[in-house]
């Protein structure tokens, strides 16, 4: 089972989960979290598992989810979409507005740590 898309706590509980054979409730006792709780992250890791699964790098599961919904509302919902559009200025950073461009419109509400994963993900260098 490759767990490479989850964090730590969601590698625990699959593990725990299906590979222990530990109900939610033994889980979140060891974690320190209530059994819904548990399931919760069992049933996310498990669809960020799917979607890596069938999509790789482009699993949009892998964004945080306003950077996913940014990249949906756009579509530009794969890599080679988004490192497309900020190759061609399609997609910019304004640092004297503090925002992202799209299309010449600043969009609303999007921070800078969000134009950060974003351009992570589209395989571009960190920011510093």
């Amino acid at each position: 089972m490759n767990l490479k898309p989850l964090n730590e706590q969601e590698k625990r509980v699959v593990r725990l989960r299906e590979v222990k054979k530990l109900t939610c409730r033994e889980i979140g006792a060891r974690l320190g979290v209530t059994a819904s709780r548990a399931a919760q992250i069992h049933a996310a890791a498990r669809t960020k598992l799917k979607d890596f699964e069938k999509h790789g790098e482009d699993a949009l599961s892998l964004l945080p989810g306003r950077v996913r919904r940014l990249v949906v509302d756009h579509k530009i919902n794969s890599r080679a979409r988004v490192r497309a559009a900020i190759e061609s200025g399609r997609l910019s950073w304004n640092e004297g507005f503090g925002g992202i461009i799209w299309d010449g419109v600043m969009l609303p509400q999007v921070s800078r740590k969000t134009w950060a994963v974003l351009y992570e993900w589209a395989g571009r260098p960190p920011l510093p």
